[in-house]
């Protein structure tokens, strides 16, 4: 039942509160409205959804509702939630967030699907589809809104071949020239510090937002490592300090007073690092091709369960067929080394 409390600044606050029954979650909603009408039509609003899933009947609300509500309540949960957030405001600009909740189907998903199909790679549209699909499992088990999720009737498209793409030495020297870095430079500025972040990322395997984010409490140069608190896969981890890599962290942090070791927000050393590729002219470079490019070094050092423990896989399959990207060289380089 909806209760209304004139507050002493003149707005009304209601609230909406129903046991659950029947099956059907329990609902405690409220709101503050200038006008007691507005308060009432709010109140009115949430009554008739809640009366309606008590029915077993799916709420005439356009999806985009949905989506809003699974942006406040569950993408801040999450650690990937920037990503996330950008994937679920593209989705509401499409005619697929109009749809109501009533007439939704596998039917305006396909056609979303093969929409998205046209503008963007497959591997982009499986992200999206991934979180729709999220969206609509929290809407059937937990809000009980909707009687299934439609996507599991539906055939994911096909994921593109995995990158293989190496960086070369060429490629470190054109980028440490273009964003102005060395390890002669002290102390440096931000683009510099991007520059270093590219070669700190080669020696260790980890992320750029692993890097922006790297705190200079978690760094131990005595013990050669650092501690990663959150992650990808929503774990800490230990990576391991090179030589090199030491000498990249001591040279960042002396640049600074900032609480992250490189002191460059993830955002700006993405935006940064596609200036200084564009102005090196190097074409169809990834910031995280550099993941694989460390991947394949370190193989020469580590197991694969330690190499995992380092990159922060779960499933080998994929530190292996993903990242591991040796030239034949070198693994016929390999082969006579052990033979001799």
């Amino acid at each position: 039942m909806a209760t209304f409390t004139k507050k002493a600044n003149g707005k009304w606050l209601v609230q909406v509160r129903h046991k659950a029954q029947n099956g059907k979650p329990e609902i405690n909603k409220a709101s503050t409205f200038d006008r007691k009408a507005d308060a009432q039509a709010w109140a009115s609003k949430i009554e008739t959804d809640w009366q309606l899933m008590r029915a077993g009947l799916t709420p005439k609300l356009p999806f985009s509702e949905v989506i809003e509500r699974y942006l406040n309540e569950v993408t801040p949960t999450k650690g990937g939630q920037k990503s996330e957030t950008l994937r679920l405001k593209r989705i509401l600009k499409t005619p697929l967030a109009t749809v109501l909740l009533n007439e939704l189907s596998d039917i305006q998903l396909r056609q979303w699907v093969d929409k998205r199909l046209t503008e963007v790679s497959n591997d982009a549209v499986i992200r999206e589809w991934s979180t729709i699909s999220h969206v609509l499992t929290v809407t059937v088990k937990e809000w009980r809104l909707l009687p299934e999720n439609y996507m599991l009737r539906m055939k994911k498209p096909q994921k593109s071949k995995p990158r293989t793409r190496r960086v070369t030495e060429e490629e470190i020297e054109k980028i440490c020239l273009c964003s102005g870095y060395s390890k002669d430079n002290a102390p440096l500025k931000q683009t510099q510090r991007v520059g270093a972040a590219f070669c700190f990322a080669i020696e260790t395997a980890m992320r750029q937002g692993e890097i922006a984010g790297l705190l200079k409490k978690n760094v131990f140069l005595d013990e050669n490592y650092v501690h990663l608190e959150t992650t990808k896969n929503g774990e800490s981890r230990n990576v391991p300090l090179s030589p090199e890599a030491k000498i990249i962290l001591k040279q960042v942090m002396s640049a600074h007073n900032g609480l992250t070791a490189f002191q460059v927000p993830a955002a700006s050393m993405d935006a940064q690092f596609r200036k200084i590729k564009k102005l090196a002219m190097i074409e169809d470079l990834h910031f995280h091709d550099t993941r694989r490019e460390a991947i394949t070094r370190l193989c020469k050092l580590y197991e694969p369960m330690e190499l995992a423990k380092i990159s922060g896989h779960k499933d080998l399959r994929v530190l292996l067929n993903t990242y591991y990207a040796p030239s034949a060289p070198e693994l016929a380089e390999k082969m006579h080394a052990n033979s001799v």
